[in-house]
């Protein structure tokens, strides 16, 4: 019942309300010099949103294969397991890598 949520926490639901919370991300980024890339497994809808805003992402579902990973690793759903975990850190690390956001000494 949204009649016991705070006005301010409804403001940043629905599709308007992600859109307005990582537009905000973003300007943050730019005034206080970080930088953001969502990463995860996305829907079309957010991936509109991203390439609206110009966030980077990086969409695991349309840079992982399915049958790259055991099912077990449960890579595109919200929990994956441990492995699932450790194999979505390898893809993480080499896109930074290949972005030039790491610094890694060879």
């Amino acid at each position: 019942d949204t009649t016991y949520v705070d006005p301010k926490v409804l403001e940043n639901t629905g599709t308007d309300g992600v859109r307005k919370t990582l537009a905000r991300l973003k300007d943050l980024g730019e005034q206080e010099g970080f930088r953001t890339l969502v990463f995860g497994a996305m829907s079309g809808r957010i991936v509109n949103i991203l390439e609206e805003i110009g966030l980077p992402y990086y969409n695991t579902r349309e840079e992982i294969p399915e049958g790259l990973y055991p099912e077990k690793y449960a890579i595109h759903f919200f929990h994956p397991s441990p492995d699932g975990h450790a194999a979505l850190g390898e893809h993480l690390e080499a896109h930074l890598d290949k972005s030039g956001w790491l610094e890694i000494d060879r």
